[in-house]
């Protein structure tokens, strides 16, 4: 089995020969002792010059001055003549006499038109060597496919091999940067031959072994990864959770495309399809060594590190990119996810992670020998010279993960079975504990069913006095309102008191002024009739009296119709009757109809200081709070024995409106002071106050959305300060 894969992937004439000549300059020396496997490559030592003439072809042409090249004109390797699409190829051989008329076989392996001299004299063609890329007919053979003829040296020593070679198709590839065409299978511009004994049915015979032998490698090598591939996609696809499944099968994957894009490179007839075929691989080696890398940190690492994220974007813009970059660059970045992959296995088999040595073992065969390839590919060394035994080391590794998955499946699967047995006994004692439960369940039911009995007649016991609580709190309900409604009418009895003492007078004056006008009049009727003329009246002063004491009348009489105008507008305005909704109102109109009406009890006795502000209207009831004023203020003058003094303040406090009544009466002791709001408290003596005033006015500020605060300090005084919004948050209802 040794050197397998380096038949699969070396040239023919690497695969049979590594040659001992004795060489000179632009000489190849053939004896039966130069024979290695019976083959002598022809790849080196011949005289080279660009262009086109058949002279050239001449034995006896003098070819001293031609540069000395290998004919395989490797891109980076080129002639310092360079090539142009055209040129010859001169190679003097030294035939041994053992060879004279001996039946030989001739090998070529080309990727154009070529035209083979021997002496002078046209042997063979290949193709159409042409002048320009229209006019060439291009032969393509390659390792696997040469083309095989027969060759006979004549009776003489020396020879000379020329061959007219063309390749302009080549040059229109020039700009894929791809030097000699992949792992040596085929030159990318020249030729190489080789001279083979045994004759041509024995060169066929090995060939049709060669072939044979290279398409079993190829089913072996791309179809062992293949079913890799579609094993685990497989087991993704049944159980998606287990990603490890889907990486290893894109690794898997991505070999298979690597091993059959070579094969199928090897056995092209054409250059474009070799070239294409190439790409697929290198494309291939970016995602071998990316998904493998992939597919470890998968195992034993939970996220990609930025670094790495970083390097797999690079390895994307490589794959887009790959036809042009040749391919040791290819190499070079394959290079450095393998040596992650295996510092990220080698850090698991260090943390002991079950089963990591497994893959371990694989993974460093594949990165050793696939880098050993790689490294050598790199420094141009033959394919020949050090084989291909990175194709081992990938099947290894696609051994061990394959080994590790399935050890994993099947430790899985241990562990299902013993969490299975588990499951079942806690099956066994769930089923004990629900029988348990359930017997436990209905004798909670039978007691919950009598404590349901029970609950149901405390049920109808609550039901019942909550009847007749509904009842009781309806009937307080009813009682408070009639309470509140009977403060509201005293109150208005109070009112209507001082309005009436207030109207009395100015009508008992003009009443009075009445009955004086009357008499007035009943005199100047008497002075008219005695008088004769207009002068005797203007002479006349009893009547000129007369008309200046019905002047004073008149007088009088608009003073006390404009006193009473005045009450009745201040009413109005205190009780607001037509404006109960709520509306934008100035508390100055309300505090001042109020003192209005209230100034029988003020006047003589209680000195009222207003110190009123700028305010806004704010949104309110205004009879609602014309109450509060009318409650506060006689309150004020209550609480004062004899004479005193009343200040009434407003002023603006952020959004709210606010104004404060102070007296300076006898005040309210501290130990009562909590109790003034309650309803029915009060400190006024025994038939004077219902106790229910300041009650209603806390009633009427909170509907408000408002505060009323109080301090007072016996034998000093008290003072009330009431807050309103502007806005306040209160129903658009009407007032009731």
């Amino acid at each position: 089995m040794k050197k397998i894969w380096t038949l699969v992937f070396l040239s023919f004439l690497l695969q049979i020969t590594s040659m001992s000549l004795a060489q000179t300059a632009g000489k190849i020396v053939l004896s039966p002792d130069n024979f290695k496997n019976d083959a002598i490559s022809m790849d080196k030592n011949w005289k080279y010059m660009p262009g086109d003439n058949m002279d050239w072809a001449t034995p006896t042409f003098d070819d001293s001055d031609w540069e000395i090249v290998s004919p395989m004109l490797i891109p980076d390797k080129l002639p310092k003549g360079g090539w142009d699409g055209i040129g010859w190829f001169r190679l003097h051989l030294e035939v041994d006499e053992a060879l004279w008329n001996q039946p030989l076989v001739l090998k070529s392996i080309h990727m154009s038109a070529a035209e083979i001299y021997l002496d002078g004299q046209l042997i063979y063609v290949f193709g159409e060597v042409g002048t320009s890329k229209a006019t060439e007919k291009t032969n393509f053979s390659s390792a696997v496919n040469p083309r095989i003829v027969k060759i006979s040296f004549g009776d003489q020593t020396h020879h000379v091999l020329a061959v007219r070679y063309s390749n302009f198709s080549a040059l229109a590839y020039k700009w894929a940067n791809i030097p000699q065409l992949d792992f040596g299978m085929f030159p990318m511009i020249g030729f190489e031959l080789q001279i083979e004994r045994g004759g041509l049915t024995q060169s066929y015979r090995s060939h049709v072994r060669l072939v044979r032998r290279e398409t079993s490698y190829q089913f072996f090598f791309v179809g062992a990864p293949l079913a890799f591939t579609l094993l685990h996609l497989l087991l993704f696809f049944f159980y998606p959770k287990f990603k490890q499944n889907f990486y290893y099968a894109v690794f898997t994957g991505s070999y298979t495309i690597l091993t059959f894009a070579i094969f199928e490179a090897m056995f092209s007839t054409d250059l474009r399809r070799g070239l294409l075929f190439l790409t697929a691989f290198k494309i291939a080696v970016i995602f071998v060594a990316g998904s493998g890398l992939r597919f470890s940190y998968a195992l034993f690492r939970t996220q990609l590190p930025r670094p790495v994220r970083i390097l797999r974007a690079a390895g994307m813009v490589l794959a887009v990119f790959s036809w042009y970059i040749p391919q040791n660059y290819i190499f070079l970045y394959a290079l450095i996810p393998l040596a992650e992959m295996l510092r990220v296995i080698f850090v698991a088999i260090f943390k002991k992670k079950d089963g990591a040595w497994i893959i371990g073992i694989g993974s460093l065969a594949m990165v050793l020998t696939a880098s050993y390839q790689m490294i050598s590919s790199i420094l141009n060394q033959s394919p020949h010279d050090i084989g291909y035994p990175y194709a081992y080391g990938v099947l290894a590794s696609l051994i061990s993960m394959s080994v590790y998955l399935a050890r994993r499946f099947a430790q899985t699967n241990k562990d299902l079975e013993k969490q299975s047995s588990a499951l079942r006994q806690l099956n066994v004692e769930l089923e004990e504990r629900v029988e348990t439960r359930t017997l436990e369940l209905s004798e909670a039911n039978q007691s919950l069913e009598t404590k349901n009995v029970q609950l149901a007649e405390s049920n109808n016991q609550i039901q019942t006095a909550h009847t007749q609580l509904q009842n009781t709190h309806n009937e307080l309900q009813q009682t408070q309102t009639q309470l509140v409604q009977s403060e509201k009418m005293a109150a208005l009895g109070h009112l209507a008191a001082g309005i009436a003492h207030e109207i009395n007078n100015p009508i008992g004056a003009v009443n009075s002024i009445a009955d004086v006008s009357s008499r007035c009049v009943h005199k100047i009727g008497e002075i008219l009739k005695t008088s004769e003329s207009l002068d005797d009246l203007k002479k006349n002063k009893q009547f000129q009296r007369t008309l200046t004491l019905l002047e004073k009348n008149q007088q009088t009489t608009l003073t006390a119709s404009n006193r009473i105008s005045e009450i009745v507008g201040s009413l109005k305005n205190f009780t607001r009757l037509d404006e109960a909704d709520l509306q934008f109102a100035d508390i100055h109109d309300g505090i001042l109809s109020t003192l209005t009406l209230l100034n029988n009890r003020l006047v003589n006795r209680i000195t009222v200081h207003k110190e009123f502000a700028d305010l806004p209207k704010i949104r309110c009831y205004p009879g609602q709070l014309n109450q509060v004023f009318m409650h506060l203020i006689q309150n004020a003058a209550d609480a004062i024995e004899g004479k005193g003094e009343v200040w009434i303040k407003t002023w603006m406090e952020g959004d709210s409106v606010k104004f404060s009544v102070r007296d300076n009466g006898k005040g309210i002791p501290r130990n009562v002071l909590s109790k003034i709001f309650d309803p029915f408290f009060t400190t006024k003596p025994v038939g004077s106050g219902t106790g229910l005033g300041l009650a209603v006015s806390h009633q009427i500020i909170d509907r408000h959305g408002g505060k009323i605060e109080v301090e007072s300090e016996v034998g000093k005084g008290t003072e009330f300060v009431v807050t309103l919004p502007v806005n306040p948050p209160i129903e658009t209802t009407s007032a009731t």
